[in-house]
C-alpha cells in the first residue's frame, strides 16, 4: 500500500508520541498533472559552484545586491564587485561589525548604491567606482530603503529616520528627520512595498507614505498598522508581493508572518515553533529570499543556533538545510545567508554568499557544495495502528532510476547508495543501517526496497543519502502486518 505523508514537509513535533518527521536537503513540490505517479515530489536542493574565494578578505559574506547585470557582495569590510569568470574589484572602507548589512539602490540616480553598515552609512557610486562614507548632518543607518526618490535611513536605536535630499542620497539634512509617532517601541527594520515604507518595531509596525508634503513628505497612513512586531531585525524579506518576517509583540515572539494587506498571516507550524523556542538567541535571525523553478522560498538562519529553516510559499511547506559534519555526528547551519539573482548577458543566475567569506553559484544540477557531499534525510511519520504492534515486511522507496553517474566505476555517485535505519519506538531508539542499490547509469527499472524490517508499535523510517546524483523521490510503498496487541 502507499505510505502516506511519507513526501510532505519537515513536522519536528515537541513530543515524539506525535511526530518526529524531518526533511532536510530536500524540498517537497506539488506534482501539477493529476497523471503522475504521486501528488508531492521531492527534489534535491540546489548544489554550489565557488564562483570567487573571497575569503581572504578576512570577513564573512555579509550581504549581496544586484542591479542591471551588475552584482555586488559584501565580504567583511569589503565591497565587492564579482563576474561570472571569477574576477572581482575591491572596495576597502566599510565599518564591519559582523552584522549584516543594508543595501539599496537610488533608482532615480541608480549609479548610486546606499549601504548600511554597523550603524554608518555609505555610497558607493557604480560610474565613479567610489565608496564614500556619510557625515555632516547624516545620523547614521542601522538599515535603509527607498522610496520615491528619496533615500531613507533608520536612525540605530532610536525612533527615528531620516531621508535624503531629493534623488541624491549624498545629501542629508539635520531638518529632514521625522520620529515613528504610531508606536512608542523603537524601530528595528525599515523596508519599501508598493509604494508604503514600513517602519518595524517590536510591538507593532507602522506605514508611511509619500504624501508630497514639501516641509517633510513621508507621513503615516491614517489607521494602517499591522499589530505584530519584528524579532530579528534582518529576518525582514519582501517576497511574493508581500513581506516576511519573524515576529515579536507583547503577548510573546518565535513565529513567522506573512502580510496580507495590514494583517499578519502565520506561516510557521507549532513544531517548527516549539524549536525556535529553544534557542538561547533567536534575535540574530538572517532570511534571504529566493524565487526558482516556480518556488518561492524563504531561508531563515539562525546563526547562534545554528539552522537553516525554508518556508516554501508554493507548497506551503517547510524543509530544513544544512551541512552535516560527519566527524562529530552533527547537522550545522547552511553557510550561505545571503543571495541575489542577477540578469543580463549570460546571466539569469542565483548567487550566495555567508559565514565562510566565498561567492557561489547555486545549481539545480550541481550535487556537491564545491566538491562536498551533501547528506539529504527523510524521517517519515510514525507507523502505528491502534497502539498494536505493526511489523513491516517490506518497504519500497519509489525514485527516479538509474541516475548513477556515467564513466569512472569507481567513483563516488557510479553505483549510488540509499541508507535505512528504522526506530520501533517514534525514534527513540534506532536500527543498525541498511542499504539498497538506486541503480547505475541507465538502469532505469531498478527497485529501491528494503525488507526485514523488525516491528514496533510506533515504527518510523529514517532514509539518507550522500551520493552526488539526482535523487528524486516520488512516494513510499509498505507492506506490513498488525499484530493482535
Amino acid at each position: 500500500m502507499v505510505y502516506k505523508g511519507f513526501v510532505s514537509g519537515t513536522y519536528p513535533a515537541r513530543s515524539y508520541a506525535v511526530s518526529i518527521d524531518r526533511l532536510v536537503n530536500w524540498y517537497p513540490e506539488i506534482v501539477e498533472s493529476q497523471l503522475g505517479k504521486s501528488q508531492i515530489a521531492y527534489y534535491p536542493t540546489p548544489g554550489l559552484i565557488l564562483v570567487v574565494d573571497t575569503s581572504n578578505l578576512g570577513g564573512a559574506g555579509r550581504g549581496m545586491f544586484a542591479l542591471d547585470g551588475r552584482q555586488w557582495a559584501v565580504i567583511g569590510s569589503w565591497l565587492v564587485e564579482f563576474h561570472p569568470d571569477g574576477t572581482v574589484e575591491e572596495y576597502a572602507g566599510l565599518v564591519d561589525d559582523g552584522k549584516p548589512v543594508s543595501i539599496v539602490a537610488n533608482s532615480r540616480t541608480p549609479t548610486q548604491l546606499m549601504i548600511a553598515s554597523a550603524g554608518r552609512g555609505y555610497i558607493f557610486d557604480s560610474a565613479a567606482l567610489t565608496l564614500t562614507p556619510l557625515a555632516g548632518d547624516f545620523e547614521g543607518a542601522s538599515q535603509v530603503a527607498f522610496l520615491d526618490q528619496y533615500l531613507i535611513a533608520l536612525t540605530p536605536d532610536s525612533s527615528q529616520f531620516q531621508i535624503s535630499d531629493l534623488n541624491d542620497g549624498t545629501s542629508w539634512s539635520a531638518l529632514d528627520i521625522s520620529i515613528n509617532v504610531a508606536s512608542a517601541d523603537k524601530v528595528k527594520a525599515i523596508m519599501t512595498d508598493h509604494e508604503y515604507l514600513y517602519l518595524m518595531g517590536s510591538k507593532r509596525i507602522a506605514v508611511y507614505v509619500n504624501s508630497g508634503n514639501p516641509d517633510f513628505p513621508i507621513v503615516p497612513v491614517p489607521g494602517a498598522f499591522i499589530e505584530m512586531g519584528i524579532r530579528a531585525p534582518f529576518s525582514l524579506q519582501r517576497i511574493d508581493n508581500t513581506l516576511m518576517w519573524y515576529g515579536e509583540n507583547e503577548h510573546g515572539a518565535g513565529v513567522v508572518y506573512r502580510a496580507e494587506g495590514f494583517i499578519p498571516k502565520r506561516v510557521s507550524t507549532h513544531a517548527i515553533e516549539t524549536v525556535w523556542s529553544q534557542y538561547g538567541k533567536d534575535d540574530d535571525a538572517i532570511a534571504f529570499t529566493q524565487q526558482r523553478d516556480g518556488h518561492t522560498f524563504y531561508r531563515l538562519t539562525f546563526p547562534a543556533a545554528d539552522q537553516t529553516w525554508v518556508y516554501d510559499l508554493a507548497t506551503d511547506m517547510w524543509h530544513e538545510r544544512a551541512v552535516w559534519d560527519s566527524a562529530n555526528a552533527a547537522w550545522h547551519a547552511q553557510t550561505q545567508r545571503f543571495g541575489c539573482y542577477a540578469t543580463g548577458g549570460t546571466f539569469g543566475r542565483y548567487f550566495v554568499c555567508g559565514a565562510d567569506g566565498k561567492i557561489y553559484l547555486e545549481d539545480n544540477y550541481t550535487f556537491t557544495e564545491d566538491g562536498r557531499l551533501i547528506r539529504r534525510v527523510r524521517i517519515a511519520p510514525v507507523l502505528a495502528n491502534e497502539n498494536k504492534l505493526v511489523f513491516p515486511t517490506r518497504l519500497e522507496i519509489v525514485i527516479e532510476p538509474g541516475v548513477g553517474l556515467d564513466g569512472d566505476p569507481a567513483a563516488q555517485g557510479a553505483n549510488p547508495l540509499m541508507t535505512l535505519r528504522y526506530s520501533p519506538d517514534s525514534g527513540r531508539t534506532w536500527s543498525n543501517e541498511m542499504y539498497a542499490p538506486a541503480g547505475l547509469h541507465g538502469a532505469s527499472d531498478t527497485q529501491v526496497v528494503f525488507d526485514a524490517l523488525g516491528s514496533g508499535r510506533a515504527w518510523v523510517p529514517e532514509i539518507s543519502v550522500t551520493d552526488p546524483v539526482n535523487w528524486v523521490i516520488v512516494g513510499a510503498n509498505i507492506e506490513l502486518k498488525t499484530g493482535k496487541r
